[in-house]
């Protein structure tokens, strides 16, 4: 799902500007069987053209799911206020840090994910838009993500017999 992997991936949006984050897996281990465990370290140093300025960070987290799994996690900051939060539609993880204050803007992020292969038998796929319910609710456009308007007119434009969404 293209939304999932967008919560995954994405990296949150600064007051006037783009924090990226310092990225590593510190260690992955060699497939053994059907098991394989990262650790993954983020370290985050906010620029900001105006050093006072309040500044709000939400970092996405990975996904708990059968077959992937977060242990071990821990985050450090210098914010004024930190916490994790799944309250929204999706249940999707994320680590919010506010700094009100002007000053170094510090937040570390480390965990291990346990991934677990998993396996689909595409000879069973059809071209069917009938999803199942727990599907459906993330293909529903949100605020971020809208599927009418100019975004529709193009899907159907370069996509004119793909099934219309209800």
């Amino acid at each position: 799902m293209q939304r999932r992997a967008f919560m995954k991936g994405c990296v949150a949006l600064g007051a006037s500007g783009v924090i990226l984050p310092h990225v590593s897996i510190l260690e992955a281990s060699e497939p053994t069987g059907k098991k394989r465990v990262f650790q993954v370290k983020n370290s985050y140093n906010l620029q900001h053209e105006n050093v006072k300025a309040h500044t709000k960070l939400w970092v996405p987290l990975p996904l708990e799911s059968e077959f992937q799994t977060v242990s071990d996690f821990k985050f450090s900051s210098n914010a004024t206020n930190a916490f994790v939060s799944d309250k929204n539609s999706y249940k999707a993880r994320t680590l919010y840090a506010e700094w009100k204050n002007g000053g170094e803007k510090l937040l570390e992020v480390s965990y291990t994910v346990t991934t677990y292969e998993r396996n689909a038998d595409l000879s069973k796929a059809t071209a069917s838009t009938k999803y199942p319910k727990e599907v459906a609710h993330y293909l529903k456009p949100t605020a971020h993500i809208p599927t009418s308007g100019k975004v529709k007119e193009l899907a159907q434009k370069n996509h004119p017999k793909t099934p219309k969404h209800r």
